[in-house]
């Protein structure tokens, strides 16, 4: 997958996309968002490329802020990673599934929605075919909720020619799917009605087309459930169906008179050791008898480059072969394309059928028969249309892949069944594959091959009277079915070796089956020329791994000696079987036989035979291959051989059966079974127990079944209803199991956990635990998952999924990457947490989507670095299950405290916090008692005595009673208290209320003030910034300031009066009111708004914010990747904007950084109940603290007049200096001349004595307290 990285604020690489469009100086949030739903908008996924997965980058926090959180109303909580991510965070239908892809293990994308419900899946390369109760899959129309979907174009189709695929449609149900992937064959299985039969339809991929399978489908009323491969990954497996039903549509196939062959063809393999094998065109060094013991590579007999050739195998006798499996040469490049069989004495070519695997049709060749390249195909079975005896088989070879043809392999079948004396001549000593399904001789006594070109006989030459007792031939031949057989003892001619004087009579016993009576036959060997004779004809019991039939021949004993006893071959040719196969409710299909209608494709094997054990009654429902040999099958079953609901089949050769589990399997129907591995099968369904037990058990619905001990082990304690499917998920590159079904709660040995929330009801099988207790308990996942599918390293899920990485209760820990962390503690429901008080309120800063429950938090703050406390309207429950109410404080190490029970009230909530010293001050619209003593609105709380302060303040009242904002005045003891009341105790206190903790009393700032005030910022020392829904003597404003010297109100015109409605949130960016963003609600709209103070007027920014966005809080932050400066921010500045944030083309965003041209997502929030969360403040350690505002103030004329004074006096002096110095310099050069001692008296008179200036000063004015401070850039009124 290709991840892309974009929102990185390199705008040297955006530069040029904006260029061309004309920016205001103030951008809207049209532009703010323009580049995110540019790109969202591309995320409509490409139809020739894999899935896009566009990461986003958050700038990282510079400076040092100390710890942050931020708390809300919310429930589960993401960082922004990639776009389109706020699309999975919502469940707007939960009835409607999707089409999910599981991205580099952790993103998730909702490629496509239905409009019903998804039930199974199934896929064949990058194909995979969905199956529901749906009409419609995106813009594609299903009348059979059947849909496909390719991974690699990402295109969603019906599948073709399936629309009217059923006759009646009344009844049309599809229940299973099954992907052939090695032949690219689709089954279906469900209650429908199709070509005249019921139950079952295949579509072939290659030729787009639907058939019946070769079998002819199932009878009228049947119902297949399940559909399952004994061998996936061959091409030649068989396919074995479960349901209710009873035979097959085509009766023939399972009647007596055509049931001559009722097992496969493989296991009558004709033995290639008594034949010579030759070949003309072999390449030097290749051996043509290499390919009878078919091997890969191993066995490649390769003829020479660029010519025709031949192989021939010819035996000593005579054969009637019905097929042959021819393997082409195992080479990349060359091997056999066309071929022809021939057929000695008779000289003649065979017509021979096999089934087309692309098409899966029966084709006729003869003189040119194809054989697929071993890259195809490895084998292909052809079939003789006409059994013709032979002694010889050649194979000419017509044309070849590449250079040179070639086989790796060769089988021949036939109906009758050889067993030769001369044990070497069987066929599992020929390629050391000794099975129980094989035919065996023993022999007892001294035997010798005799000395006659091309024999297959043995012979032992007695000459003692006793000798005749301890000489034997003991034939076990291969019966692998019950039934009515004709065996043939051949006996070779006494001309050919010279033995007709001493060859005598034989005594043969049949033991046809334990309870079967034992039959003998007498014989004689003084035939000239080979024979056989007819010694037995009826019942014979099949192999099992206790017994064998067998057939003894030994010498009469009381014949005269010397006597040549002589043993050739056994031959047994089934007539029918003992009685009709019984098919029900299970059928095991092989392709591969259905080549020649002449042949009888429908074996009673071990699988087949199980039907006869079931009863009428009975449902299988789901079938599951547990191992190579073994078959899980589950339903409503109920059988004294086979126990209740489920059972096993083991097909192996040497302990095939149906096998019954512990206890009798389960107490009530299974549902499905869902294979995990070699060593363990998932069982579900609707039992509580095993099958034959009454005591009470952790068996509730669902089981681990261990395939080699055969016993159950449970889920926890299960859950409380049925569980109908499991499917594999990937969480955080774990495979767990997500359980689907009608229950809404999931048990653990202690604990029971509700689902009601939607929350996932996911299994950890590596933790053998649910995910409530494992360690992935701090995801918040939801939703549903009925299947799954995998392809190029995406993961494909069908359901619907809301998945965020934190699984936190309105609380969290983050850093400067916006990472998260939970708060210890999780939100309980309670009658005590209701939020009928918040209605009291005319602002609606702190009602964020109230939660229906009534858990939200609105405030945050750190008391130090690792102790952190959060107030609100809430209940909660911490990790030691102790609950606290509204307000909580958690330390580094997790551990939760609140405050002392019974003081405050439940139905109170707390909007603000501040921490000086060890003193928390708590405010809100809260009342309770403490230390005897009323409170309302504000609470002292000692953080190291962990108790109330001894002095609580008088209450808050009237208004709206509430506290929005506290802080204190720097340098004093004065703590602002700033909210919607209008009495401190019983002082007339409105909005704004000053506490003196020195002294314990409430001070009234200068009346005049009133409303509610919802935030407020200190600037300097002595001025506090107010700002919400405000008067000031009667007159309506939303911006005021407080001077603490001269205990005055200012007001800013416009900038004061000129916004759209009650401010909830402020941010400064200097140490004045020159730039200024704030943010509330409109009033005449209702609706939230951003806008921003440039200097001189207000301008909106929220252009594209949608109804009910409402955003809570906004922080400046520095960051470390720089952005372009502009009008609104520098460089290294963002606006941190919180709250419900929905914008157009978008969705909802919790919380968002803006730059002053675009804006990134940082949080995702959502509730359990399915709708977004919000997020109501982002609280830091250390605050933002603003210095006194820039003024420029006017000089007192007194102190212009004495600077005046003294430089009058300097420069006085240093003209006096320069004038004794140049009259020193010229008294040298003229020597001394006697001064005047006397001044006149005129020039006495005119000299204004020093006194009178001194008192003239006396009369200057003092206007100090008289003089406006007044800045221009703030425009200040009285």
């Amino acid at each position: 997958m290709r991840l892309k990285h974009i929102f990185n604020h390199n705008r040297h690489s955006t530069k040029h996309s904006r260029s061309s469009h004309v920016r205001s100086r103030q951008p809207s949030i049209s532009t703010l968002f323009c580049s995110l739903i540019t790109v969202l908008a591309s995320t409509t996924l490409p139809v020739d490329a894999q899935i896009d997965i566009q990461q986003v980058q958050i700038p990282t926090i510079s400076g040092s802020m100390g710890s942050m959180g931020i708390v809300g109303r919310y429930e589960g909580i993401s960082k922004y990673q990639f776009v389109g991510q706020q699309s999975e965070q919502t469940l707007n239908n939960t009835f409607f599934d999707s089409i999910i892809a599981q991205v580099d293990g952790q993103y998730y994308y909702t490629i496509n929605t239905c409009n019903g419900h998804i039930y199974t899946s199934c896929q064949i390369d990058d194909l995979i075919f969905f199956q529901g109760n749906f009409s419609s899959f995106g813009s594609v129309k299903t009348s059979i909720g059947l849909a496909q979907f390719n991974v690699s174009s990402t295109e969603l189709d019906i599948i073709p020619n399936s629309e009217n695929l059923f006759q009646s449609s009344n009844t049309s149900n599809i229940y299973t799917l099954f992907c052939d992937t090695q032949n690219k064959f689709l089954y279906l299985g469900g209650n429908f009605f199709f070509q005249n039969a019921t139950g079952t339809a295949v579509y072939d991929l290659n030729s787009q087309s639907w058939d019946l399978p070769a079998f002819g489908g199932f009878p009228n009323g049947s119902i297949i459930n399940s559909i399952i491969s004994t061998d996936p990954s061959a091409e030649q497996s068989t396919i074995i169906f479960g349901g209710k039903f009873s035979g097959l549509a085509n009766e023939s196939l399972i009647s007596n008179s055509s049931s001559e062959n009722p097992e496969t063809i493989e296991i009558q393999r004709i033995s290639f050791t008594p034949a010579t094998i030759y070949a003309d065109g072999s390449a030097e060094d290749s051996n043509p008898r290499s390919i009878i013991c078919p091997s890969g590579s191993q066995s490649n007999w390769e003829m020479s480059a660029d010519r025709v050739g031949s192989w021939s195998a010819e035996w000593p006798f005579y054969l009637n072969p019905t097929s042959i499996r021819l393997y082409n040469l195992d080479d990349s490049n060359n091997g056999l394309s066309l071929f022809r069989v021939l057929s000695f004495p008779s000289n003649s070519i065979m017509n021979l059928t096999y089934v087309n695997q692309s098409s899966n049709s029966v084709v006729y060749c003869d003189a040119w028969c194809p054989l697929p390249h071993y890259s195809e195909q490895e084998y292909v079975d052809f079939t003789f249309v006409n059994v013709v005896g032979t002694n010889t088989i050649q194979i000419e070879m017509l044309d070849s892949y590449g250079s040179y043809a070639g086989l790796s392999g060769i089988e021949l079948f036939q109906r009758d069944s050889y067993t030769f004396a001369n044990d070497s001549f069987n066929y599992q000593i020929e390629c050391g594959q000794a099975s129980l399904f094989t035919p065996t001789t023993k022999l007892k006594g001294s035997f010798q091959s005799p000395s006659v070109s091309a024999s297959t006989y043995v012979t032992s030459y007695i000459t003692d009277q006793n000798q005749l007792s301890e000489v034997a031939v003991i034939y076990e031949p291969n019966i692998t079915v019950s039934g009515n057989y004709t065996i043939k003892l051949y006996t070779p001619g006494c001309v050919q070796d010279g033995t007709c004087v001493t060859r005598g009579g034989v005594n043969v016993t049949i033991e046809p089956g334990t309870n079967l009576p034992i039959s003998t036959v007498i014989l004689y060997e003084t035939n000239y020329y080979d024979k056989y004779d007819l010694i037995y004809n009826g019942t014979m019991e099949k192999i099992t791994s206790n017994y064998r039939p067998k057939i003894t021949v030994q010498p009469i004993l009381d014949q005269q000696v010397p006597v040549t006893f002589v043993a050739d071959r056994l031959q047994t040719i089934l007539v029918s079987v003992e009685k009709g196969l019984t098919i029900r409710n299970i059928f095991e299909y092989s392709p591969s036989n259905f080549t020649t209608n002449s042949y009888s494709p429908v074996g009673n094997t071990t699988i087949n035979q199980v039907g006869s054990l079931l009863s009428k009654d009975s449902e299988i429902y789901a079938l599951s291959l547990a191992n190579a040999s073994s078959i899980y099958v589950a339903g409503n079953i109920s059988s004294e051989s086979l126990g209740y609901n489920i059972f096993k089949i083991d097909n192996s050769a040497n302990s095939a059966g149906a096998i019954p589990f512990q206890d009798f399997g389960l107490n009530n129907i299974v549902t499905n079974l869902v294979h995990v591995n070699n060593d363990t099968t998932l069982v579900l369904g609707n039992f509580t127990n095993l099958g034959n037990s009454s005591e009470s058990s952790s068996f509730n619905y669902a089981t681990f079944l261990d395939t080699l001990s055969g016993t159950f082990s449970s889920l926890g304690n299960g859950t409380n209803g049925p569980v109908l499917r499991a499917s594999l998920f990937n969480l955080n590159g774990t495979d767990v199991y997500v359980l689907e079904g009608n229950f809404s709660q999931i048990k653990s040995a202690n604990t029971t956990y509700d689902l009601s929330d939607g929350t996932l009801p996911i299994w950890v099988t590596d933790q053998d635990a649910w995910i409530s207790e494992s360690t992935f308990n701090t995801i918040f996942i939801q939703g549903r998952v009925t299947a799954s599918s995998y392809f190029n390293d995406t993961n494909y899920y069908t359901g619907y999924l809301r998945v965020l990485t934190s699984l936190s209760s309105g609380a969290s820990y983050t850093d400067a990457q916006f990472n998260l962390r939970p708060m210890p503690f999780t939100f309980i429901t309670s009658n005590g947490a209701s939020n009928s008080t918040e209605e009291n309120t005319t602002l609606k800063r702190r009602s964020v989507l109230p939660s229906t429950d009534g858990n939200t938090l609105y405030t945050g703050t750190f008391a130090n670095s690792s102790f952190s406390i959060m107030g609100g309207h809430f209940n909660v429950k911490a990790n030691d299950n102790l609950i606290y109410s509204n307000l909580v404080m958690t330390t580094e190490d997790d551990q939760v405290y609140g405050l002392p029970n019974n003081t405050i009230e439940n139905s109170s909530t707390f909007y603000s916090l501040y921490v000086s010293g060890n003193i928390l001050y708590a405010g809100g619209l809260i009342t309770g008692t403490v230390n005897s003593n009323t409170v309302s609105g504000l609470v002292f709380y000692d953080l190291f005595a962990r108790s109330y302060t001894q002095t609580q303040p008088p209450g808050l009242s009237g208004g709206t009673g509430v506290v929005n904002s506290i802080t204190k005045q720097p340098n004093s003891n004065l703590l602002i208290v700033a909210g919607g009341f209008q009495l401190a105790g019983s002082l007339s206190c409105s909005a704004m209320c000053i506490y003196d903790l020195e002294s314990t009393r409430w001070q009234s700032p200068t009346p005049g003030l009133g409303g509610e005030v919802t935030s407020m910022i200190f600037l300097g020392n002595d001025i506090v910034v107010l700002a919400g829904d405000l008067t000031l003597n009667n007159t309506s404003i939303y911006l005021a300031s407080y001077d603490f010297n001269s205990r005055s109100y200012t007001t800013y015109g416009e900038q004061s009066t000129g916004l759209p409605g009650p401010v909830s949130s402020i941010v400064l960016k200097s140490n004045d009111l020159d730039s200024v963003f704030a943010a509330g609600i409109d009033t005449s709209t209702k609706d939230s708004y951003i806008t921003y103070w440039n200097g001189s007027t207000w301008s909106r920014i929220d252009t594209q914010l949608q109804n009910g966005t409402i955003i809570s809080d906004l922080a400046l932050l520095q960051v470390e990747t720089s952005h372009n400066t502009n009008s609104l921010l520098f460089e290294n500045e963002v606006l941190l904007l919180s709250g419900n944030i929905i914008v157009q083309d978008f969705g909802s965003v919790s919380s968002a950084m803006f730059d002053g041209e675009s804006i990134t997502p940082v949080f995702l929030t959502a509730n359990k109940d399915g709708t977004s969360g919000a997020i109501n403040s982002f609280f830091t350690q250390q605050k933002l603290v603003f210095g006194n505002p820039t003024v420029k103030k006017h000089m007192k004329k007194v102190f212009v007049i004495l600077i005046s004074l003294a430089i009058a006096i300097g420069l006085t002096f240093i003209i006096m200096a320069l004038g004794l110095g140049i009259a020193y310099l010229r008294r040298r050069q003229e020597g001394y001349i006697p001064a005047n001692s006397r001044v006149s008296e005129m020039d006495m008179a005119e000299t204004i004595p020093p006194a009178e200036l001194l008192a003239e000063m006396k009369h200057v004015p003092d206007h100090e307290n008289h003089t406006n401070y007044e800045s221009p850039k703030l425009h200040s009124s009285r």
